[in-house]
């Protein structure tokens, strides 16, 4: 219902439409692909309602996290289930407590790690070509629609790749030489976009702008939009960075959400996992695994930090792309079994009263996070807020004598 009551708001001057609007109208630029392609199909088939085929690939993304999580979900005890399925680091309640992280390219990265968890199910040498060759095209492809989905695909596509190969008995030496083979087209995409197309002239993006007005006469090309200007005004939008890291304040944030995301990755999703899989895989394994994948999937996007002001958007497409890797990606691990039902995997000293604390604090924390603080998409200052809109803050004021 929220991606639905969103769309009316879509219209062709939205900086969603306009962000996949970009194209090569004006010469070659970052983040032009999309609109190219969809401007090539409009001109064909005439005019496109890009605010409603955004919405659907955002739809497309919250079904398929819901699918894979259900699965998983419904093996684990109440207060697990509601840590991650309420977790507004994670895309589907990302979306709902901050509708304007909807229809952003960022799908595209969490389609894509859909699409790699479906086709490395299968085994056979075409889906293991497939794998690597079309994967890394579609790598550079996306780079080509939004320079920051490569921070996001490319470490999913080696995670999920190399598990893969390693499954079919693929030596470490062959592996590295066949991903870096096949890495090279991404890398290609990366080096044209930041030689050639990262700050395109400001004539360029109003050409590209002009493009669509033949199909779109309500679009607003002078001034230019907020999206299409940031293509050629970066520095406009970053002005808040240095400011917000200047205040103590800032680090605390950051202090409250690494403790959210090293609670959630390390004793809540090794929990998810052990009710999935037969009890001879030790706890400590499983933690392990979730904290490797966590770290891999969010370290390349720091950069991302240093040069844009959407970190909760940032957070969230990580975040979540790494989850769909461990919730839907049990094929690709050693020891994968299919799901069993059974409860916690017992690892070594779990018995012990520390370990039960600490993880029913881990658990409880991230409950906490659930249900009275959001993740908000933008900006630098304001990633993780307390939750006015949630049921449960309103109560709680209620009860402490607050409006």
């Amino acid at each position: 219902s929220t991606l639905l009551n969103y769309h009316q708001l879509l219209d062709a001057n939205a900086y969603q439409v306009n962000e996949w609007m970009i194209n090569y109208q004006g010469g070659f630029a970052r983040r032009g692909l999309s609109g190219e392609l969809l401007l090539a199909i409009s001109r064909a088939l005439g005019p496109l309602d890009l605010g409603a085929m955004a919405l659907l690939l955002s739809g497309l993304a919250v079904w398929g996290f819901a699918l894979i999580g259900l699965r998983r979900l419904a093996s684990v005890n109440l207060p697990v289930a509601v840590a991650v399925a309420y977790s507004p680091l994670l895309y589907p309640m990302f979306l709902h407590w901050d509708p304007n992280g909807v229809a952003r390219k960022d799908v595209l990265a969490l389609l894509f790690v859909m699409a790699l968890l479906a086709l490395s199910r299968q085994r056979s040498r075409a889906v293991t070509i497939t794998l690597l060759v079309g994967g890394g095209l579609a790598v550079g492809l996306l780079t080509l629609v939004h320079e920051a989905l490569f921070v996001f695909c490319m470490p999913v596509w080696l995670i999920i790749s190399a598990l893969y190969l390693r499954r079919l008995g693929l030596r470490w030496q062959a592996l590295v030489l066949w991903l870096a083979l096949a890495a090279l087209p991404s890398l290609l995409a990366l080096s044209s976009v930041a030689l050639w197309g990262a700050v395109p002239a400001a004539a360029n993006v109003e050409a590209m702008c002009v493009a669509w007005q033949a199909l779109h006469p309500q679009m607003i090309c002078d001034p230019l939009q907020p999206a299409l200007d940031a293509v050629t005004n970066p520095q406009d939008y970053v002005g808040d960075i240095g400011p917000a890291w200047a205040d103590w304040r800032q680090y605390r944030r950051l202090l409250l959400l690494l403790t959210y995301m090293g609670a959630l990755f390390t004793v809540v999703l090794p929990l998810v996992l052990a009710s999935g899989v037969e009890p001879a895989v030790p706890m400590k394994r499983l933690r392990l695994r979730s904290a490797w994948i966590a770290a891999f999937c969010l370290l390349p996007t720091l950069p991302l930090y240093a040069v844009s002001t959407d970190y909760g958007r940032w957070l969230s497409t990580a975040a979540t792309a790494a989850c769909l890797i461990l919730l839907g990606g049990d094929h690709l691990f050693p020891g994968a079994a299919q799901p069993a039902g059974g409860e916690v995997a017992a690892g070594p000293g779990q018995s012990g009263r520390a370990t039960h604390l600490l993880q029913a604090s881990g658990i409880g924390f991230c409950v906490l996070i659930a249900l009275f603080a959001y993740i908000k998409h933008c900006c630098t200052s304001d990633f993780i807020l307390v939750n006015e809109r949630s049921a449960f803050t309103a109560a709680l004021r209620i009860l402490l004598g607050q409006r």
